[in-house]
C-alpha cells in the first residue's frame, strides 16, 4: 500500500472516528478530500489554481474531491447547482462536507467543512490555504453534502 494511503487512511480513522482496520480498506471520500485538502495548508491562492502548486477555492474543493475518486464540477457556480450536491442543515454539516457562502445560485466563495464554525479553504489572493472560523461578517450560508454512490 502507498504511503500516502496509509496516511489517509489513519487520519480517516481518527477524524471519523472508525475503526482503523476499516478505513484502512475504504475510508470515507468525505474524509479522503478533507485529508487531501487539509495537507495544501499553506498553498498560495491562484485565480484558476486547481493545484498542485496553488489553488482558488474551488479549484482545491475540485482537487480534494477528484483525489477521493469524486469529480466534481470545476467552478463554485456549477458546484452548488450540481445534482451531485444535496443541501444539507448546518446542524448535520461534518467534516468534509461543503460550505458556501453568497447568495443562492451565485456563491462568491466554497469550503471544506472542519467544525460547525470552522472551515477550510483556499479563501483569497495573499492568503495561503488554511482554516478560518465564522464571524458576524463572513459565514455560510448554505452547506452541501456529496453524494456518494451507496451512500454514507
Amino acid at each position: 500500500m502507498r504511503p500516502a494511503v496509509i496516511m489517509v487512511s489513519v487520519l480517516a480513522a481518527l477524524v471519523f472516528q472508525v475503526p482503523a482496520s476499516a478505513a484502512t480498506h475504504h475510508p470515507p471520500p468525505q474524509a479522503v478530500a478533507y485529508a487531501y485538502a487539509t495537507a495544501q495548508h499553506g498553498k498560495p491562492f491562484a485565480w484558476g489554481g486547481r493545484g498542485p502548486g496553488a489553488y482558488d477555492c474551488s479549484g482545491l474543493v475540485y482537487a480534494a474531491y477528484r483525489h477521493a475518486g469524486i469529480t466534481l464540477p470545476r467552478d463554485t457556480y456549477s458546484m452548488v447547482r450540481s445534482r451531485q450536491l444535496e443541501r444539507i442543515p448546518r446542524a448535520e454539516a461534518r467534516r468534509g462536507d461543503l460550505a458556501f457562502y453568497g447568495p443562492p445560485g451565485a456563491p462568491e466563495h466554497v469550503a471544506l467543512v472542519d467544525t460547525a464554525t470552522v472551515v477550510f479553504s483556499a479563501y483569497r489572493p495573499g492568503q495561503p490555504a488554511g482554516w478560518s472560523r465564522d464571524s458576524r461578517w463572513w459565514s455560510p450560508d448554505a452547506f452541501f453534502r456529496v453524494r456518494v454512490r451507496g451512500g454514507i
